[in-house]
């Protein structure tokens, strides 16, 4: 029964001793009809036995008189209990019917308590007996409520006969490293220490890995970033656990290198740590034959009392794929732990995540939906600074999203690169020598230049002034106004909106693909759109702390703005060719 039914059920064990008191009364009713006559006849027998010959007169002799008052007295008694009897049974029908209804209310009810009671119990120990089940399924030998229930079975694991494989993962381990640690698994460590130092002697061969977090990873971020939720103090905690496990682990690789071979009959040891680049899922200490696996999650502060299981998988399948699983992140989501240490090999998240990068476009399909839809949810501005933007100005969903903007009052903002200016001539000679686009190699730049036609005939040329005439002739004038000319170093291609930018870095490398290298190629390759394109967002991860003035985005609005005031001319006063 529930906590809330128990004042009820008090209260019907008051209410059932109640009735059950009025039902024995009516019982001892039925005893006293019984008893009345006894002392009735009692009572007249003792009372006509005083009126025998060898009693004397009432008057004279105190014996025939006790013996008659003590008759009387007998009569009195039955003539009482007669009228108690005539008031008991007029209310007989009313006690009968309490001690029915005492019997169908209350004693049903107990029993439909009891009842309910097992029933409960019944379903306990069905869902225990189904959980069981399932973790036999499963192929979990046992579950312990915490690693320091199953630190005694674990020791016993890792000194077993024969074994030749330890693997270990964790977040940074230091549990296993350090003494003043909780669960007493410094102990497991140091049998794993021991066959490492060699102070264990071992017949087979034993390979001992271990994997603890890069604490500049994501998950990592996450996880430090949810303890200090509510204790502030614990912040950069996670990096100096793991700074501290991988150095002595670093120890422990240099002195199994030292160390070198066994002799001969023994067995030799190997020993490497790597750092996974992942979220933080189990932890994991194994052998070849069983594994001791518990899942992490991601909790507000550190909470050693509020864990998930750790369960223990022995010669199952269960067992084999947490070994696959082990192995795989070694090979495709950790790093060296030397080459972290010592080459600075940080890994992509923290910087990522510190920059505010948002996205990182390969496909050019998703660049350019990306940009659709920026263009055409733009709130403020859309500012674009590029070569011919060529696929800005011809027909498709982007022109269509610029348009949408302009007909919403957004301010849009133009740079095309001068045709005219030294910097396009740079550009268009290189893609020239990707392929002769005027019937003329030109050996040097000098003579690009020399041939004015070469030039004029690019591709650069001719689709700056396509871009150019669509502006002038069908965008009105606002659009003719806030378009410019630049003839800075076309350092990049620039998206901004609002407070997201887009940025291709730009450079004069090409891999040319195949198709174009054949000498039928059906069209010149061109510049750009090779290099990823990467999105920064104003606002940037609460995970981590940005250092605002080395932020993409508003590095790359000020590069605009500076390009745009100080470094090209109005559309309108531009003449083609007078440069």
């Amino acid at each position: 029964m529930t906590e809330i039914e128990k004042p009820d059920q008090e209260q019907s064990r008051q209410v059932s001793q109640g009735d059950y008191v009025k039902a024995l009364s009516d019982g001892v009713t039925l005893r006293m009809i019984i008893g009345t006559t006894v002392v009735v006849a009692s009572g007249l027998a003792i009372i006509a036995l005083s009126y025998a010959p060898f009693f004397g007169p009432a008057e004279v002799s105190w014996l025939t008189f006790g013996v008659r008052q003590v008759g009387s007295g007998l009569l009195v008694v039955a003539t009482v209990n007669v009228v108690l009897q005539i008031f008991v049974e007029r209310h007989r029908q009313q006690l009968s019917s309490g001690l029915e209804n005492f019997i169908k209310k209350d004693v049903n009810r107990d029993l439909r308590g009891i009842r309910a009671d097992i029933e409960d119990q019944a379903k306990v120990l069905l869902a225990g007996s189904a959980t069981l089940a399932a973790l036999v399924t499963s192929g979990v030998n046992r579950v312990y409520a915490s690693r320091s229930d199953a630190v005694e079975e674990i020791k016993r694991d890792m000194e077993a006969e024969g074994v030749q494989r330890i693997r270990i993962m964790g977040i940074s381990l230091n549990d296993f490293l350090r003494m003043d640690q909780r669960d007493n698994l410094h102990s497991v460590w140091r049998v794993v220490n021991s066959y490492i130092a060699g102070a264990r002697a071992i017949r087979q061969d034993l390979d001992i890995k271990v994997l603890i977090i890069d604490p500049r990873c994501f998950g990592a971020l996450l996880r430090s970033y949810g303890e200090i939720q509510e204790h502030d103090q614990l912040s950069g905690r996670l990096d100096l656990d793991v700074e501290a496990t991988a150095n002595e682990l670093r120890r422990l690789v240099n002195d199994t290198a030292r160390a070198g071979a066994s002799g001969e009959g023994t067995g030799r040891v190997t020993f490497d740590f790597r750092l996974y680049r992942l979220a933080p899922t189990t932890f994991m200490c194994a052998t070849d034959r069983v594994s001791y696996v518990q899942p992490y999650y991601f909790w507000p502060r550190r909470q050693f009392d509020v864990t998930l299981p750790l369960m223990r998988l022995e010669r199952t399948p269960l067992h084999k794929a947490m070994a696959d699983h082990f192995d795989l992140v070694w090979r495709t989501a950790s790093v060296d732990g030397a080459a972290w240490a010592d080459a600075n090999e940080v890994g992509i998240d923290k910087g990522a995540l510190e920059v505010g990068t948002a996205n990182v476009f390969v496909g050019s399909n998703l660049g350019y939906n990306r940009m659709c839809w920026l263009i055409s949810h733009a709130r403020e501005r859309v500012w674009i600074q590029g070569i011919s933007l060529k696929s800005f100005f011809e027909w498709g969903r982007l022109n269509a999203a610029l348009r949408r903007a302009l007909d919403n009052g957004v301010e849009v903002r133009i740079l095309l690169l001068d045709p005219d200016c030294e910097q396009a001539k740079f550009r268009s000679y290189r893609e020239h020598d990707l392929s002769d686009h005027c019937e003329r190699r030109n050996a040097s730049y000098a003579d690009y230049l020399k041939n004015e036609r070469c030039h004029a005939e690019s591709s650069l040329v001719h689709d700056t002034n396509v871009t150019i005439s669509k502006v002038r002739g069908s965008l009105g004038p606002k659009m003719g106004n806030n378009t410019r000319l630049y003839s800075s170093s076309p350092s990049c291609f620039v998206l901004i909106v609002d407070d997201e930018v887009l940025v291709e870095q730009y450079h004069y490398g090409k891999a040319v693909p195949p198709e174009f290298r054949r000498e039928d190629q059906a069209a010149p390759p061109i510049l750009g759109k090779d290099m990823a394109l990467v999105e920064y967002s104003k606002n940037v991860s609460t995970v981590v702390t940005s250092d605002e003035s080395r932020h993409p985005h508003d590095l790359l609005v000020d590069h605009f703005t500076f390009v745009y005031e100080h470094c090209s001319v109005p559309l309108g006063v531009h003449t083609p060719g007078a440069r």
